[in-house]
This record gives C-alpha cells, structure tokens and sequence, in this order.
C-alpha cells in the first residue's frame, strides 16, 4: 500500500489506545455525554416500540427458562443476606421512620372493607371457633369452682365447696368428666352466637382510634428491635423452605393468564404515562442524571473493557469491524 494512505494496523492501534489504558475513562465519558445528550433530544416511544416492548417483557418474565441452578442461586443470596442480617445492630427505628411508619398505618387503617374481610375471614375460621370454645370453657368452669357467689359470701363455704368436689370424685370419678361433657356440648351448641357478637364486638370497637393505639404500641416494642432480631426469628432451614416454596408460587404465577394481562396492561399504561417524554427525563426520575451514568459507565465498564484488552479481544473485534473497509480499499 503506497505511503500515507490509510493503514489497517495504524488504525487499529488508534482504537485501542482511545479504549485503554489512561484514555479509557475519557472515551467513556465522552460517549456516554454524547448519549445522553442524544436521549434529552428523543421520545420514549421513538425510539422503542410499545408492541415489541410488551412482547419481549411478557416473554422474559413469562417463558423465561428457569432451571433448578437459578433457585439454588436464590436460594444462596438470600441465605448469605440472612446471616449477615443476623450480626447487624442497626434498630428498626433507623430504617423506616415514625413518619414513614404512621403514614402506611393511616393508609391500612383507612381500608374499612379490607378490615371487615379480614375480622370476617378470622371469626369464621376453625380455629377462631376452638379458641372460643376452649376460653369460654374454661372461664365457665373456673368461674363455677373458684368465682361462685355462694363461695363468696358464706364463711367456708370455698372451702367445703372444694372438699365436697374432692368427694364426689372419689365416690363417681366419672361424674366430673360427664359435667364436662355437658358443659362442653353448651358450649359448642353456643358457640355460633358467640362468635358472630365476637364479630359483631369487633366491627365496633375496631375503630381509628384502637387501631391507633394498637399501631402505637406496636411501634414502642418493635422500633429499638434489632435486624438481628428479627433475622434470628427465622431459622435458616426455615427460610430456605420459604425462599422454594415461593419459587413455586412465582413460577404458578407467571403461567396464569392473569399476569400476562397485568403486564399487558401496566405496560400500555407505561407508554400513555411515560411515552412522549424525553429518556434522559425518565432516567432522571430514576436517578440517572449525567453525571450519575457517567461513574456507572465508569466502574462498571472499564474492568470488563480492560479485560478484553489484555486477551485479545477488543483488539481482535476491532480488527472486524475495521478490516472491511480497508480490504475494500485494495479492490
């Protein structure tokens, strides 16, 4: 090739000395200003497609091939979270504030048809009505031994009350457990009026200002509880089983038609919302300013940029992407 023309290898070596070494944190922050330069001058949706994007993130969350290694992989991080959660000191009170805290529990407290659920769903299960049944029991028969009104009143009689039970005992030890069978038969025959005033009791006094004292109260014992407080309220094994027993339900999930229709929808939302507004307007929001992508690009792209020096590679693709033009010049 005569003498000043263009040289492959000169240009090549150019390139490579522009993305390593000192020059490389220049390049990339030169690209990326150029970038963002570019995205404060383009829509969201001139440069995506809303179609394209909705089928592509229906796809990954979706149909996404997910094996037993990415549960497993999960399955260590949130385990490695787990124990360093369990050596840390930092309070509650250092990481949601009173402010924070109150204004979620206005919020829940003001959804009255959840509560209503909720106080229904709890008073009708099976075990709200054996809780009844054993507390209303007990507080029968402890009131009949210990509270009577004659027991009270009459010298002695509390006493002689005891003897004459300890008698009837040992001459028909049978007699005592056909009164309980008796009393329990009251009570469950009672039950189903009891549990429905239980409701009845609790839609009433459930108002703000209970809910109120109880959310206060629940701040004063939890606020100066640790993370490790609350990391050691959950054993490992246990949580493992959590983390794959949710992985089971996230994988019914994402199969139900319900979520493809939730995506289909908050993603067309997305594009009403968000679509004729420049990116770089979008990447503020989320934080990304200027400078912010600039550190990014920075860290994260000059270690894999400076690897692919060393072995070769960015000089052998800029090699490829170079060498074209310069064979086309000897044709």
């Amino acid at each position: 090739m005569p003498a000043g023309k263009p040289n492959l290898d000169d240009h090549v070596r150019f390139e490579l000395d522009r993305w390593t070494g000192d020059q490389l944190a220049t390049s990339l922050r030169g690209e990326v200003a150029a970038l963002y330069a570019w995205l404060g001058s383009v829509r969201v949706d001139e440069i995506t497609d809303p179609a394209a994007t909705e089928r592509s993130v229906i796809d990954i969350v979706c149909n996404s091939e997910l094996d037993e290694r990415v549960l497993q992989s999960v399955v260590d991080s949130v385990l490695a979270a787990h124990r360093e959660a369990e050596g840390d000191s930092t309070p509650l009170s250092q990481l949601v504030s009173r402010e924070t805290y109150d204004s979620a529990a206005a919020t829940l407290m003001g959804l009255e048809e959840l509560r209503a659920e909720i106080t229904l769903q709890v008073t009708t299960s099976e075990v709200y009505s054996q809780l009844m049944s054993h507390v209303l029991y007990q507080g029968i028969k402890n009131y009949l031994q210990t509270e009577n009104v004659i027991a009270k009143k009459v010298p002695g009689a509390a006493t002689l009350m005891r003897l004459g039970q300890n008698a009837v005992n040992s001459a028909a030890p049978k007699l005592e457990k056909s009164i309980d069978r008796q009393l329990t038969a009251f009570v469950n025959s009672n039950i189903s009026d009891t549990i429905r005033d239980s409701r009845n009791y609790l839609d009433r006094v459930l108002d703000e200002a209970v809910l109120g004292a109880v959310s206060d109260e629940m701040w004063q014992t939890n606020a100066e509880s640790t993370v490790a407080d609350v990391a050691g309220l959950i054993p490992a094994d246990a949580l493992e089983e959590l983390v794959r027993a949710a992985w089971d339900a996230w994988i019914r999930l994402r199969g139900a038609p319900v979520t493809t229709q939730i995506l289909h929808v908050a993603i067309r939302q997305f594009y009403v919302s968000h679509g004729a507004r420049p990116v770089t307007e979008l990447l503020t929001d989320a934080g990304l300013d200027e400078d912010r992508s600039v550190e990014i690009a920075i860290a994260y792209l000059t270690p894999a940029l400076s690897q692919a020096a060393e072995d070769g590679f960015l000089e052998s693709r800029i090699r490829a992407r170079l060498a074209p033009y310069y064979e086309s010049l000897n044709t």
